[in-house]
């Protein structure tokens, strides 16, 4: 009987240590800045808000992440802004240049016909902060290997 409860516990403990070890894989096990999402290994997104970017764009630097924003489409580029307002007023300093990805054709496509060519959306791809894109200085970041998960 006690050989049993040992083997039952033992179970237990590497069960849980098993747990452990997906959560390092995956990140930092922050669960406070990520809610990780995805079917495919290898395109795992942090799902955050804009605003957790905004506040942090450290830690999010050169990682895939999940964010709703408001894109706009104009001459080839597309930009989001984490708000309409931030949109109307065009805040350069709070967005991000969509770079390029299998749903960045996509997601021209469906902004095209939107009042304005503007839209919320939600996206995945791999922020990077501005330094990265002499291209873009005055914007925030960039937002590469675009996905467009939702309309």
């Amino acid at each position: 009987m006690i050989r049993w409860a040992v083997i039952a516990f033992a179970f237990v403990l590497s069960a849980c240590s098993g747990q452990a070890d997906s959560e390092q894989i995956l990140g930092d096990g922050d669960e406070s800045k990520c809610a990780y999402v995805g079917n495919d290994p290898s395109r795992i997104h942090c799902a955050t808000t804009y605003i957790q970017v905004l506040a942090d764009p450290n830690f999010y630097d050169g990682r895939r992440i999940m964010i709703t924003a408001w894109a706009v489409s104009n001459e080839g580029m597309v930009v989001i802004f984490p708000n309409e307002d931030s949109m109307l007023t065009v805040e350069t300093h709070a967005s991000m240049r969509v770079k390029d990805g299998e749903g960045f054709g996509e997601l021209e496509q469906y902004l095209e016909p939107m009042k304005y060519g503007a839209s919320r959306v939600m996206l995945g791809g791999i922020f990077h902060m501005r330094s990265r894109d002499p291209d873009q200085p005055r914007r925030f970041g960039t937002l590469s290997d675009v996905e467009l998960m939702r309309r």
